[in-house]
């Protein structure tokens, strides 16, 4: 339910903090790249201020109520753990579109952690060299289910896991 609004919350509540943490750092240390990524994160995701943060957190109880009956029907959920394939290096400092793209298509990757579920990504297979897989995500309390199902995935899969930087040997 709602899963690309319970992704957004994840901007609304741990933005702020994230920038505040690490800002005097990227601005002393960081590349032209960091600095441009950063900065779309803060245009992406502007600041909401301490009520903003109350609110979105009593929008997180709302949606993870949704996501509790929702799961009381499927109590496994399977998705893709990115809606696109592995994006070049660098990407997310080009364009604020290219951000806006990427930010897209790992809703599946911000929402979960926001809702505090159980979740786990599997590797499946490759495509052009590059990992490709799937998550799994289940009731609150229920990591069982998300290790049970991964290792059934796992079994079947056509990659080897850990997966192995060929380039690198790490």
């Amino acid at each position: 339910p709602e899963l690309g609004r319970t992704a957004d919350l994840w901007a609304e509540l741990a933005i702020d903090d994230t920038i505040r943490a690490m800002q005097s750092e990227v601005d002393k240390h960081g590349d032209e790249g960091i600095k441009r990524a950063v900065g779309y994160w803060s245009q992406g995701a502007p600041r909401r201020g301490p009520q903003g943060v109350l609110d979105a957190l009593m929008e997180r109880e709302r949606l993870l109520r949704a996501w509790e009956d929702f799961m009381e029907q499927y109590p496994l959920v399977l998705m893709p753990s990115c809606t696109e394939q592995a994006f070049p290096v660098g990407l997310d400092a080009n364009e604020f579109t290219d951000y806006q793209r990427i930010w897209a298509s790992q809703l599946p990757q911000l929402a979960i952690p926001v809702l505090g579920v159980p979740a786990i990504t599997v590797p499946t297979g490759l495509h052009d060299g590059l990992p490709l897989g799937v998550q799994l995500s289940a009731r609150r309390y229920r990591e069982d289910v998300c290790l049970a199902a991964a290792e059934i995935i796992e079994a079947q899969a056509t990659i080897q896991v850990p997966v192995v930087d060929v380039a690198s040997g790490a």
